[in-house]
């Protein structure tokens, strides 16, 4: 009978390696053929489950986009990842656990249950030898990390998974593989001995209570799960936004959650908003509630709640003094408006955005008409906008370029000159497109490649005033290492990154150019803004002949771009748009364009006899023949 019982203790601990190690290759590196099978086997997959594709989609949008799988996260009070790593290495040291980090930190959930599979494995060992010292110590190393490094914080991370959006192939398989994950956590901690110790949490923010507290400082608090109980993902943020019609912007969230509370309070929506994130609290405190009754971990859980009650008291404060004082009429509010001027000659959209209360505006990608056959320079295209400017008396504050055009000089220069208190502005990879064509153009030794050419370098992220404009930068390379698209309010100017649903995405094959760049570009920094965000393309070339069109939304490229539509997969799309751009023509001004564009459009200093010249390499891009003198193309 003892022989029967000790073999089922080592089946289980086995067993329970097994389903650690699943779980573990699951959260690191997401789902396999493999893994796939193995799921189904456990009954955590139904019968007819989705595509690798997506389930590697929704992997990327739960874990690298929605909710951070660090212990560090949600236990240090400065919520970074990585912040643990000493702790749980300490327990990696007492059982001789070495694992492979690669890019994650030691504290990465999925090496927290890789380190459960080995001491699991080396219990069930220690059971078929019949050594009763080692499985011991197995336990107790067990119980101490379960309690410090797992169980500390697994319970919140299941919450914040579980408040996903369900949309999308393979959203739900992993908040489901989160909850299998803290059932087996918690039925093992159980069989083990000793009382489950919980972890203090950090303490609230006494500043808070200040009224001289500012919004970034509240925004920094609540994105801090050991201060607030909860941890807040974009996915939270972006919906809280919607709710109230404000805008929230993209990019980290910090920056997200600081837009979000600026604009609520500039609209007169600030006591709303503070009302719903007070509901989210609730219904996290709930769900934390029913997993402390159905997983029996109510000492791991009680801290989270009860930081939850600290936070729900703060925002209350915040709510009666909001409440208390009377809303101030904002005065500066853009009533945003967008006019387009199209180059036939380059299919080039260029755009100004303004305030017509105010008159502020905003150019994008202005054209310097440029005939190669004649090598003339014209101003038919800057003198449509300046006209514009000029009858709505507009106040022209920024110059913005998308990226280094390669199809036409840019009339950033010139518009400059004419409106000299503008600023030119570019995304700030700029330095690397520069760094390559200064070879590429043999420019001079001290021709600078950081930038400097232009007034503003922007950065992912960055969110920009000019008067009472607002816009966010988002990178968006792949069409070039520096693009970058600028939203303004529901308005998305996308340059080259993508075009109109009928003719797809831009192409990909310049220097440092990247077909996966573009692919996650768009998938997920476009494709994850509201579908109704209306985009604004750079070029339109009219397929089939039809009328001009230079605006979609991204709910239409979704579903219809022919090139990108959202069910595509990353290896489909790389192979497709690899080899399309092998097929096609460099643009006609490419080296004319570029070697402006990258010196922030101005023409090349005159030379000894007063007539500037532009370069144009032979064969920059293809292998030399070995006879110089020898003729490209020659026959005999």
């Amino acid at each position: 009978m003892g022989a029967e019982l000790e073999l089922g203790v080592e089946q289980l601990a086995r067993g329970r390696s097994r389903l650690y190690a699943l779980l573990a290759g699951l959260f690191v590196r997401g789902v396999d053929a493999r893994s796939l099978a193995q799921l189904e086997s456990v009954g955590w997959i139904g019968s007819e489950p989705d595509t690798l594709d997506e389930l590697a989609a929704a992997h990327h949008a739960c874990f690298g986009l929605g909710v951070f799988p660090y212990a560090g996260v949600f236990l240090d009070p400065a919520a970074q990842a990585g912040a643990c790593a000493d702790t749980v290495r300490g327990y990696y040291e007492q059982a001789g656990f070495t694992p492979r980090l690669d890019e994650l930190s030691a504290d990465h959930l999925g090496i927290e249950l890789a380190f459960l599979s080995f001491v699991t494995g080396a219990q069930a060992e220690a059971h078929a030898d019949g050594r009763p010292e080692l499985i011991a110590r197995c336990d107790q190393i067990l119980a101490g990390f379960l309690d410090a490094c797992v169980l500390a914080y697994l319970p919140a991370f299941v919450c914040a998974c579980d408040d996903l959006p369900a949309s999308g192939g393979g959203c739900s398989l992993w908040p489901k593989l989160a909850r299998e994950a803290l059932e087996l956590v918690a039925e093992h901690r159980s069989q083990l001995p000793g009382a489950l110790t919980p972890v203090a949490l950090a303490a609230p923010d006494a500043h808070l209570h200040d009224q001289t507290t500012g919004l970034r400082q509240l925004a920094q608090h609540l994105l801090t799960p050991a201060k607030v109980g909860v941890f807040f993902s974009r996915a939270d943020i972006g919906a809280l936004g919607r709710r109230h019609a404000v805008p929230r912007g993209f990019g980290p969230r910090e920056l997200m959650l600081d837009n979000l509370l600026r604009s609520a309070a500039e609209y007169g929506a600030f006591t709303g908003l503070l009302e719903s994130l007070d509901a989210l609290l609730l219904r996290r405190d709930h769900a934390l509630a029913r997993i402390a009754d159905r997983c029996g971990i109510e000492p791991a859980i009680q801290p989270w709640r009860a930081a939850i009650v600290a936070a729900r008291m703060l925002i209350t404060q915040l709510h009666d003094a909001s409440a208390a004082t009377s809303p101030i009429a904002r005065t500066d509010r853009s009533t945003m408006e967008i006019e387009a001027f199209y180059d036939d000659a380059t299919s080039t959209l260029t755009y100004v955005v303004f305030d017509p209360e105010s008159r502020d505006a905003i150019v994008i990608d202005p054209v310097l008409d440029y005939d190669p056959a004649s090598s003339e320079i014209s101003h038919v295209s800057v003198d449509r906008v300046s006209v514009f400017l000029r009858k709505r008396e507009l106040e022209l504050r920024l110059i913005l370029e998308t990226h280094a055009h390669a199809d036409h000089l840019s009339g950033s220069q010139v518009l400059k000159r004419r409106f000299p208190a503008a600023q030119t502005g570019i995304g700030a990879k700029i330095t690397v497109v520069q760094a390559i064509f200064k070879d590429v153009f043999d420019l001079p030794a001290d021709f600078p490649t950081d930038g400097r050419q232009f007034d503003r370098l922007l950065h992912d992220g960055e969110v920009v005033e000019a008067g009472t404009l607002r816009f966010q930068v988002i990178a968006t390379p792949g069409h070039t290492p520096g693009c970058v698209s600028y939203l303004f309010e529901d308005a998305l100017f996308t340059g080259d990154a993508m075009f109109m649903p009928d003719m797809g995405t831009g192409r990909c094959d310049f220097p440092a150019g990247s077909a996966e760049d573009l692919y996650d570009s768009i998938t997920k920094r476009i494709y994850t803004l509201p579908d109704e965000t209306r985009i604004f393309v750079g070029h339109d070339y009219q397929p089939g002949g039809r009328a001009l069109a230079y605006q979609t939304t991204v709910a239409e490229q979704k579903a219809t771009n022919k090139q990108l539509p959202a069910d595509r997969s990353r290896e489909a799309f790389v192979e497709f748009r690899t080899k399309r751009d092998a097929t096609l023509s460099a643009p006609k001004l490419l080296f004319q364009s570029v070697q402006v564009n990258v010196d922030a459009g101005a023409l090349p200093d005159p030379a000894s006899n007063q007539t500037r010249y532009l370069k144009i390499p032979i064969n920059a891009f293809r292998p030399q023949p070995e006879d110089p003198s020898a003729i490209v193309g020659e026959t005999v």
